[in-house]
């Protein structure tokens, strides 16, 4: 088995941020349904689950 090190997750990890503008616009989504009425919890959900377009764009 090959050894995996901190690094290498950490390495993963940020190539697979979404670019600031995404990440910004996440954040107003979630902040827009919020006032719409939405729970934190569900408006989260909705915007950093994996079927979202948001997340799916980066």
């Amino acid at each position: 088995m090959a050894e995996i090190d901190i690094s290498d997750v950490l390495n993963l990890a940020l190539k697979n941020l979404p670019s600031k503008d995404i990440q910004q616009a996440m954040l107003d989504e979630v902040k827009q349904r919020m006032e719409s009425g939405e729970s934190e919890e569900l408006a989260i959900h909705n915007v950093f689950g994996n079927n979202s377009p948001l997340n799916k764009a980066h």
